[in-house]
């Protein structure tokens, strides 16, 4: 379960989203895309 709020948790409340700055959205969207990631599938 803590997985999952660590890869998810920043989609979960929009009004946090918001006050977030751009590198850490992109820190988040990394681990997004590294749990969707298949070995070398990119």
């Amino acid at each position: 379960m803590q997985q999952l709020e660590l890869v998810f948790g920043f989609l979960y409340d929009s009004h946090s989203l918001q006050k977030k700055i751009a590198k850490q959205i992109k820190e988040f969207c990394i681990k997004l895309e590294l749990a969707f990631t298949y070995e070398n599938s990119k």
